[in-house]
């Protein structure tokens, strides 16, 4: 069998598509005329061929009327007229495969399908000059696979009752534009939008495919009654703003530098994975579980609602998740620097956070904290500074010293990579005040105290008293008894303060008694060290040569 080497290819286009796949279209003239498709991708392949009869005229790709005769463009009127009539008595499509139709023609075409409800089949069909649809209302089904359209295509206020077939189209270097239209189902696959296509305010009954496409691609404040299935397509622009799609949102193995979604509404399943610059989803609505990975640089969940739940996996990129809305449990895992930049104002109660960088995160005004689950293994920063204490801090702290004017305050803006309000990659955050990051923390440890994580809850407790020792607001005798908690055992969370403040006590109160609580004839340092250590552990019995000033030190009535 002959290769398709072997036959010259009249009109042959190729586009690179995700992942570096190739789709290419051709007309080979054989024994027969033969559009050809082929795809090649990392996922597999596939080649696909539509046949007709040649074209008497020299030099014609388009398809004969008749086994004799010539396509509808060098055909008589009568023979045009006659095959008109065919189609109509038979319901088959009318004929315009491979030919070039200029406008005039085209009037006349469009003027039979619609008064007449023919089917259309121009399948790589060459429109010389710019198609401008509007207002007209095609029964029939609509096949332009594989067309050309030179000066671009506008379709505006159409409906069409069957499918409307644009794959493998070549839209050249045009705009391509589909505004207030109904139409039951759209394929659009394996084509390049070097400007952009752009859907708006449209009703699909049906799906929308369009794998396998690249450059600008737009579906803004339509609905989609089926699935929208945008499989491997590389873009530039990927928009679905305000576009509701009430099947499958299948996006799997997409990339695209921009994708806009927000106001998106998907009532089934979303499907990754999408590679991506920055993609908007505030105030996106998903109504089933969604799966999903991304990768990219930034990603906006603000005011988004996951209905009911899923997993989200992260790699690489800033996710802001304020006021987000969740209705089920959800998890959102991070791969490499992932990280969480705000979960202001979001409802938490139902949120799993692991593998992020949580150091730049605000959770101020978070609903829910006590419930948020905090794996170990998400990064927060560090207290800066080698002679502070040890301990995983929140952002919300370092904002709150940062801009409170106390000394050493700059050392919270550049510490342990969180920094506020301003300054290289920070977080903005509100003007805090100490009372408010404790309530924070106090959140924050009633969670991981629920998980067990013992640990991570003693850094927030520290967390949570140290904003209350330094609350100008708190009371006159409070801050000072909590200094002093902090002075003696650094809120009893360190072991090697508490020994030194037990050992000073001792040594204080060795010093009294070998001044004040021992007589004679007891009156050498080792009996005041007994009777000290004897004040400080009650069982211990000492010398009973104590002056009643040593009595009343050591707790003793003898």
């Amino acid at each position: 069998m002959p290769s398709d080497d072997q036959f010259p290819k009249f009109r042959h286009k190729s586009i690179v598509v995700a992942g570096g796949g190739q789709v290419e279209t051709w007309i080979s003239p054989q024994e027969r005329m033969e559009f050809r498709t082929r795809v090649a991708t990392s996922g597999g392949g596939g080649a696909g061929t539509i046949y007709w009869d040649r074209c008497g005229s020299d030099g014609c790709l388009g398809a004969a009327l008749n086994p004799a005769g010539l396509c509808f463009v060098h055909a008589t009127a009568e023979d045009r007229a006659q095959h008109i009539a065919r189609a109509v008595a038979t319901r088959k499509p009318l004929s315009l495969e491979g030919v070039e139709l200029d406008e005039g023609l085209w009037s006349h075409v469009l003027t039979e399908v619609v008064a007449k409800k023919l089917h259309l089949n121009a399948v790589a069909a060459v429109f010389l000059f710019g198609v401008r649809l509007k207002d007209l209302d095609f029964s029939g089904p609509v096949s332009l696979v594989g067309a050309e359209f030179r000066s671009g295509l506008q379709i505006r206020g159409c409906t069409f009752r069957s499918v409307l077939a644009l794959s493998y189209a070549d839209f050249m270097n045009n705009v391509v534009s589909i505004e207030d239209s109904q139409v039951t189902r759209m394929t659009i696959s394996h084509c390049e939008f070097r400007q952009h296509l752009a859907v708006v305010r449209c009703e699909f009954e049906e799906s929308v495919d369009a794998q396998l496409i690249t450059g600008d691609f737009r579906i803004v404040d339509s609905t989609v009654g089926g699935r929208l299935d945008l499989s491997q397509s590389a873009l530039r622009v990927l928009s679905l703003s305000g576009t509701r799609v009430r099947g499958d949102l299948i996006a799997s193995n997409v990339e695209s530098r921009l994708v806009q979604g927000g106001r998106l509404k998907a009532d089934e399943a979303l499907v990754g994975p999408i590679q991506f610059g920055i993609c908007d989803l505030s105030r996106a609505e998903f109504g089933r579980r969604v799966q999903v990975e991304l990768e990219g640089e930034g990603l906006d969940l603000t005011h988004a609602s996951f209905a009911a739940g899923g997993l989200l996996s992260l790699t690489d990129i800033d996710a802001n998740l304020e006021r987000l809305i969740l209705g089920a449990p959800t998890t959102i895992t991070g791969k490499g620097s992932a990280s969480v930049t705000s979960l202001r104002g979001a409802d938490a109660g139902d949120l799993t956070l692991s593998s992020l960088d949580l150091r730049r995160c605000s959770f101020y005004e978070a609903l829910n904290l006590d419930s948020l689950k905090l794996e170990s293994n998400v990064r927060l920063p560090e207290a800066p500074g080698w002679w502070r204490t040890r301990r995983k801090c929140i952002a919300d702290e370092f904002s709150w010293r940062a801009g409170s004017g106390r000394r050493r305050s700059r050392d919270w803006v550049a510490g342990s990579g969180a920094s506020v309000n301003g300054s290289a990659g920070s977080v903005v955050a509100a003007s805090l005040t100490a009372s408010q990051v404790s309530s924070l923390y106090r959140s924050l440890r009633k969670g991981l105290e629920a998980q067990k994580d013992e640990p991570g809850a003693a850094d927030f407790y520290y967390g949570e008293m140290e904003m209350r020792r330094l609350d100008k607001a708190a009371g006159r005798l409070e801050r000072p008894i909590i200094f002093g908690y902090w002075l003696l055992s650094g809120y009893g969370l360190r072991g090697l303060r508490s020994f030194l403040g037990l050992l000073i006590l001792m040594l204080v109160g060795w010093q009294l008694m070998w001044t004040w609580g021992i007589g004679p004839p007891s009156l050498t340092r080792g009996d005041a060290l007994l009777a000290s250590l004897q004040s400080l552990f009650p069982g211990i019995v000492v010398t009973p040569h104590l002056s009643a000033s040593g009595r009343w030190f050591s707790g003793s009535s003898s």
